[in-house]
């Protein structure tokens, strides 16, 4: 079961909202703007500590104001960016929140975040990392609905021939054209 924004809304328009408004509820929503993507968080701000719960990408968009002055906030805003600019590999220092998957699903998500930046397996090797040899199919599918995409970088799983394969739960199109972007920029060039 995949855990909802508290306010959608605030995604799609990319709304900030205002630190008052963030005490005492559950969960927040982030919208951070980038020239690669915009990547839309929801943050559970009462676990034992802050922790991101989902995380979705979309073409670049207008910058959002997100001036909150929470520090997981910024660290996180912070993070994201520097990992979009390439100036950090990997954002495997966020705490995330898998405690709603079954353990096939989150043996096989932290799989994938231990995938290094610049490095590309395939769904078979995924699932062969998380325990679970002959379970490609399987694995395809938890990448499919990866709650996380860059904080789980489900882009580096392609096909064993090569290829792409999906992202974001589709098989084509812009978020195909996404994932090939994000490996062509660490440096991994894919059989078409």
């Amino acid at each position: 079961m995949r855990s909802k924004p508290l306010n959608t809304d605030s995604i799609k328009r990319g709304v900030k909202l205002p630190e008052a408004e963030l005490r005492g509820k559950r969960s927040l929503c982030l919208f951070i703007s980038h020239s690669i993507c915009s990547v839309s968080l929801s943050i559970d701000m009462k676990s034992a500590g802050p922790r991101i719960v989902s995380a979705a990408l979309n073409l670049p968009s207008p910058p959002a104001d997100n001036s909150a002055t929470d520090p997981f906030i910024i660290t996180v805003k912070k993070s994201i960016i520097a990992f979009l600019d390439g100036r950090i590999k990997d954002l495997s220092d966020l705490p995330i929140d898998l405690s709603f998957y079954t353990p096939f699903a989150r043996q096989t998500l932290l799989a994938a975040r231990s995938i290094p930046w610049g490095k590309a397996v395939s769904y078979a090797g995924l699932a062969e990392m998380a325990g679970n040899p002959g379970a490609a199919r399987a694995a395809a599918s938890v990448m499919r609905n990866n709650p996380l995409p860059l904080i789980i970088p489900c882009h580096r799983v392609i096909r064993s021939d090569g290829s792409a394969g999906g992202f974001m739960g589709k098989r084509e199109g812009r978020e195909v054209e996404l994932k090939v972007r994000l490996l062509a920029r660490e440096g991994i060039l894919l059989n078409k």
